[in-house]
């Protein structure tokens, strides 16, 4: 009876095996079988026009798929915004299920390409940069401008809001895509001069001499803002009054009070800008990091920012801001010459009538 028993036992075990392996199997098979079915928002569209995709299996919505196009190759998201017309065909992937129907989308000419422009190609963070869209030279309104892979959004002004390289893409239905518009955001230096930029990157201080007179003792030291190429520069001559008659004083934070605003010279691409700043100049140095020895009578700093506002005889002026390394020079004090070469024959008198106190 015992032995009856077992073998009915091992029958239904492997029954058991048998109908679970069956259903496994056919639940695989189920998988395995069931295709995907990729749908778009338009199969005939516009350039410029933005289609979306939706994958199905087993008519509900499916994720993790992957959307390719025969000459496009992958789409990153369930998006697509042609930028040329023709006849592209589109497959849905993934794993376990069968592959898509070929779904083919017809895209035809729109009215025209659009262009994106800006004021600037580069700023800082919280600069506003204003975008002209046009087609054909005429402009465009009510266009939707990309930034690419952060957001969408419509208007013409885009506030920079951190550090980082973005692009720029204008939409519009029945236009074709502009071409990408890159702006840099990163603490930049320039100067400006009849509506143009000139960018700067770094500062230069050389001591000239030490001048006495009734009303105190002033240390001058010549001051170059330049870009690194040397093409774009300022050179300055700027005074700061002793504390202790004794001691020489260094450049130093606060607003320059005595400089040679009417001796400043400007280079602009290499040239030199034949125009004369008044007494009604400003200059702030707004932050000095401590200046370190390189070598002897040579100090470098990580960082000098200027302020600075040239206000010219044609009243119109030269004005911008300078945030960026700076070397400091001794040399002069020993050797009596000048790498600046601003104004190394005039006479402490001479000096003096050029740097004069602001009002």
């Amino acid at each position: 009876m015992k032995k009856h028993i077992s073998t009915v036992i091992m029958i239904c075990c492997v029954v058991f095996s048998f109908v679970f392996g069956a259903c496994s199997s056919d639940d695989n098979d189920s998988k395995d079988s069931t295709q995907l079915v990729l749908q778009a928002s338009a199969t005939k569209a516009l350039v410029g026009e933005t289609i979306t995709f939706t994958v199905l299996a087993d008519k509900l919505p499916i994720e993790g798929v992957t959307i390719t196009e025969k000459t496009l190759g992958q789409i990153k998201d369930l998006t697509w915004t042609p930028t040329k017309s023709g006849t592209y065909q589109f497959t849905a992937k993934k794993e376990g299920y069968q592959d898509s129907k070929t779904l083919t989308i017809v895209v035809e000419e729109g009215i025209g390409k659009l262009n994106i422009e800006t004021n600037r190609t580069f700023g800082k963070p919280n600069d506003v940069f204003e975008f002209k869209i046009t087609s054909n030279g005429q402009p465009v309104q009510d266009v939707e401008i990309e930034v690419v892979g952060l957001e969408r959004f419509t208007g013409n002004t885009w506030t920079a809001k951190e550090f980082g390289t973005f692009k720029f893409i204008a939409h519009k239905k029945g236009f074709a895509s502009s071409d990408v518009l890159t702006i840099e955001i990163k603490n930049y230096s320039y100067f400006t001069y009849k509506d143009e930029i000139y960018l700067l990157d770094k500062s230069y201080f050389n001591f000239y001499r030490t001048v006495t007179e009734d009303f105190g003792i002033f240390d001058v030291w010549g001051l170059v803002m330049m870009s690194d190429d040397f093409e774009n520069k300022i050179v300055f001559l700027a005074g700061f009054e002793r504390k202790d008659p004794k001691e020489l004083t260094f450049p130093e934070e606060g607003e320059v009070l005595f400089g040679g605003f009417a001796a400043a010279q400007f280079y602009a691409n290499g040239m030199q800008l034949r125009e004369i700043s008044t007494l009604d100049s400003t200059m702030f140095i707004t932050k000095v990091e401590p200046f370190k020895p390189l070598r002897e009578d040579f100090y470098i700093s990580d960082r000098v920012a200027i302020n600075f506002d040239f206000v010219l005889e044609n009243n119109t002026s030269i004005k911008g801001e300078l945030d960026g390394p700076s070397e400091l020079d001794f040399e002069t004090v020993q050797t009596g010459t000048t790498s600046t070469n601003i104004l190394s024959s005039l006479s402490d008198k001479e000096v003096l009538q050029l740097i004069k106190r602001k009002k």
